[in-house]
């Protein structure tokens, strides 16, 4: 008997499984509401070059935007077909697909990649079309793996973790720090009313010319993750007749603030699982911590660019191994930190040194009171004989009021105690933290 064969992924079977997630589809908040957003301006922006290709080969100029959002954030200088930068060169692609070019401007080369793809044949381009091509310009490598695809859903609520990182390189537990086709065309319906009114209208479901010889099949899930019932749970439903209710998993995320964003503390956690705990407890905002371990993951690991995730920094830290501290650093002596001329180490040494003067004086004050105070403790040791109606409370709060001034030596010598211990821990923490590599600037 022949094997089964699979069904074959074609628009007339899937169409009802993207309009139905299109119609589902919710733009994430934080980090990927703010990213759709600048997306979406930046395709607003370059509206005028989209149009041109609309005019040309009927594509809608948003859709354009998205792709080209998703192949090269929207610079001009990158190709449609896959993102290289070869406008106005006498180079054609070397990435899939290959041997494409050379392009003298980037309208030619947008309109070259969509025809490639038979875009420029396609008359009804509702939002399930739009869901379906931007599967087929990506390639069909997630229906494979039947996850929904990070192309065209990252960063709204039918994202999934998994993405092919490299040509032909999957990796399960990637989460896409870019932004989906779908999720910012989302967003321009939400910020432009022509979007909004073209996308609509398109949307309705369209009635089959015939039905198609095989069963429609679904598009690919939306839960990541389900619980697995237990062995008394399962015998329970089969003697019940009822089949275990699939549930599904949400990853515990211990510190995650209410307004915090999942994915950002996933990034957080790792970065902190690598060994920059200048990171501080993940807990899904973008602050000053953050930023610092980003800082110095980027300057550690020779990748430029600005204090953010993007998907260069998340694919390196992904297979970034432990934190490698210099031996100079993981060896270094508050003593080495002096003679660098350190400046928090400084601070630390004046307030050890005004330590030392409060110890000395009221070692002093203990040897040898002042007469003045001798003077203090008569004068109120008569006031208290003179107001003899005065009560009992008040005379026993004269008697420690005289007793604290003649014995202030005592006060002395314990403050600068205290203060002498908290420099010496002091100066003891911050020379952990530079052995960390916690603390990356550590001389003048």
């Amino acid at each position: 008997m022949a094997a089964k064969q699979k069904p074959s992924w074609t628009f007339a079977r899937t169409e009802n499984g993207y309009r139905n997630m299109w119609n589902s589809i919710s733009v994430k908040d934080g980090v990927d509401a703010s990213n759709a957003r600048r997306f979406a301006e930046k395709i607003e922006a370059g509206k005028p070059e989209y149009m041109a290709v609309e005019m040309a080969i009927g594509v809608p100029w948003f859709f354009v935007g998205a792709l080209h959002m998703r192949e090269s954030s929207n610079d001009f200088k990158g190709v449609l077909h896959n993102g290289q930068k070869i406008i106005g060169t006498n180079k054609k692609t070397t990435l899939v697909p290959k041997g494409r070019g050379p392009f003298a401007t980037w309208h030619e080369a947008a309109i070259d990649a969509l025809t490639l793809k038979g875009f420029d044949k396609i008359k009804d381009w509702s939002p399930a079309r739009m869901g379906f091509e931007s599967e087929r310009f990506n390639g069909l490598g997630y229906v494979g793996k039947a996850v929904n695809s990070a192309y065209l859903w990252a960063g709204s609520n039918h994202e999934q973790l998994g993405k092919y990182v490299a040509d032909h390189v999957w990796d399960k537990k990637f989460d896409d720090p870019q932004i989906g086709t779908m999720t910012v065309l989302k967003m321009l319906c939400d910020t432009n009313p022509e979007v909004a009114r073209r996308m609509n209208a398109s949307n309705e479901p369209k009635p089959a010319a015939s039905a198609p010889s095989e069963a429609p099949v679904s598009v690919t899930p939306i839960a990541n993750d389900v619980r697995k019932p237990g062995v008394l749970e399962t015998l329970w439903g089969v003697v019940r007749g009822k089949d275990v209710a699939v549930k599904p998993v949400e990853k515990a995320r211990p510190g995650l603030a209410p307004n915090g964003d999942p994915q950002l503390w996933d990034q957080q956690d790792l970065l902190s699982s690598k060994g920059y705990t200048e990171v501080g407890q993940p807990d899904g905002l973008m602050g000053r911590r953050t930023r610092n371990a980003i800082k110095a993951f980027r300057d550690e690991n020779g990748l430029p660019g600005a204090e953010i995730f993007d998907a260069k920094l998340s694919a390196a830290l992904l297979t970034a191994g432990p934190r490698k501290i210099p031996e100079r650093r993981a060896t270094i002596e508050a003593q080495d930190l002096r003679k660098s001329g350190n400046s928090q180490i400084s601070v630390l040494d004046s307030l050890g040194g005004f330590a030392k003067l409060l110890i000395g004086g009221g070692a002093l004050g203990g040897i040898q009171q002042s007469g003045v105070l001798d003077r203090a403790s008569e004068t109120l040791q008569s006031a208290q004989d003179t107001l003899g109606l005065i009560t009992t409370i008040l005379s026993y709060l004269i008697n420690a009021l005289t007793w604290c001034f003649t014995h202030w030596w005592l006060f002395a010598i314990a403050g600068g105690i205290y203060v002498s211990f908290r420099v010496a821990t002091g100066i003891l923490k911050f020379v952990v933290l530079v052995r960390q590599g916690i603390v990356t600037q550590f001389t003048k």
